[in-house]
């Protein structure tokens, strides 16, 4: 499977968060395109870890 990301980004945190406009609690579903990223861990300033529902 590929996932074709915008070149402006240059991790899926990054990504993640300018969807969200900010960084999501942990729970936080963000769609992007048809694929839904639920947010597993975090700390203040960064996103951990990310589960891709397909």
């Amino acid at each position: 499977m590929s996932i074709d990301f915008p070149d402006q980004f240059v991790t899926l945190s990054g990504l993640i968060h300018d969807i969200a406009k900010e960084i999501p609690k942990v729970g936080k579903i963000v769609t992007y395109k048809e694929f839904k990223l639920q947010i597993i861990s975090r700390s203040i300033n960064k996103i951990n870890k990310v589960k891709l529902i397909l």
